[in-house]
Order: C-alpha cells, then structure tokens, then sequence
C-alpha cells in the first residue's frame, strides 16, 4: 500500500535538465537489467528515482518501467502540503502518468539532506536478504531503519525520517528496499552497485560454506 497522497497537476514550467534526465534513464536500464528494481506485470518497477531540481524535485512515474524509462516520462514535483482533505502533491509533467507513490520520500529526503541531489531506490532482493550483515559490517555508511513496516505507510516514512538525522547515504527500508544518496547520480549509483556486489559476495560465501558443511559434516 503506497502511502497516499493528492495529486495536483499544474501548468508545465521549467523542464526538467536534459543531461540529468538522460542520466536517469541510464541508471533505470542499469537497474531494471540488473534486477535492483525488478519490473512486476501490471504494477511497474519495484524501485524508483529522482533528482533535485530548482524550485522542485524530479521523479519516475507511478507504475512505469525503469527499463523502459524516457526523458518525457519524468514528473516534476513542486511543493507538498499537509492540508484538508489529506497530503497535496503539486506536480506537473507528462499528461498521462502521476509521481512514483514514494514521491513523499524523496521530498523528504531532498528536504532534509542539502547535502544530496540524487536517490535511487530498489527493492532488490538479494540486498534485503544480506542487509543484517552489510549494516554490521559498514555502520559509517549504512543506517537501517529498525522495524518492519507496511510498505508506503506513514510509519514507513516517518522510520526513513527518523534515520536521516544518521547522514548516511545507504538507508535500508527494513523489508523494503535499499536507498542510494549521492550529489551526483554516479556517485549514487556506484554505491548501489558495490553493496549490490557485496551482497552477491555474501550469499555465494554462505552457500560454499553451507555446501563445505554438508560435504565435511562439519559443526
């Protein structure tokens, strides 16, 4: 359940930077290929993107393909308010498509981190699994909320509030999914990619001592 919002659309202003856009697109190939954001018939990417912009924030479209990202599916968010009936999104972009339903988040983020421009978000299965040990083994650089919570639920949110006050800039969503923070959308993704490694590294490591325990009756 996404954590909800009013979307209002309003007059297209200032586009979005193309290199920036064209960035995006990139790294959306790089992780639908990969599979940090893996693609779900009939729901979308399971992960997201975004970058910060003058008088607003960019993000992907609710319900796309990161794979088959393009530069005119990009939404421009420009203000979120806290008003009657619920929280309003004002957004603008392309007339068919809405903001990710985490575009609460990475207001958030872009609120409260001066320090970054980009967030890339997947739930890549492989990271979640390992995400215990890569919190253990970098607590300089990784910070994991404490609980699970409903995906996209207020509590949620409030959770990747709460550990933004660490300035790491590797949030794990505890049974969610990893967030990648960096001033640049290469240093972004280059930190997505190495805990992805690590945590390739760590389940091949499990499984070869698993395999040498059985095979050795080892305790």
């Amino acid at each position: 359940m996404a954590i909800q919002f009013i979307p209002v659309r309003v007059k297209n202003r200032v586009q979005p930077d193309r290199s920036k856009a064209l960035l995006m697109v990139s790294w959306g190939k790089i992780f639908d290929s990969l599979w940090m954001a893996p693609y779900v018939k009939g729901k979308g990417s399971a992960g997201n993107m975004g970058f910060r912009m003058p008088g607003g924030i960019c993000v992907t479209p609710s319900g796309g393909a990161l794979g088959e990202l393009s530069p005119e599916h990009i939404m421009t968010v420009i203000d979120v308010r806290d008003e009657k009936p619920g929280i309003k999104v004002y957004f603008y972009g392309h007339p068919g498509k809405r903001p990710t339903s985490e575009a609460l988040i990475y207001w958030d983020i872009f609120k409260k981190r001066k320090d970054v421009d980009v967030v890339l978000h997947g739930h890549d299965s492989l990271c979640l699994e390992t995400s215990n040990a890569v919190m253990a083994l970098h607590r300089n650089e990784v910070c994991m909320t404490p609980r699970i919570t409903e995906a996209g639920s207020q509590e949620f949110r409030r959770d990747i509030n709460c550990i933004l006050s660490a300035r790491k800039n590797y949030l794990i969503g505890k049974g969610h999914g990893f967030f990648a923070l960096g001033k640049t959308f290469g240093e972004a993704g280059i930190l997505a990619l190495k805990y992805r490694t690590e945590a390739t590294g760590l389940l091949l490591g499990k499984k070869f001592m698993e395999r040498l325990k059985k095979k050795y009756d080892l305790c």
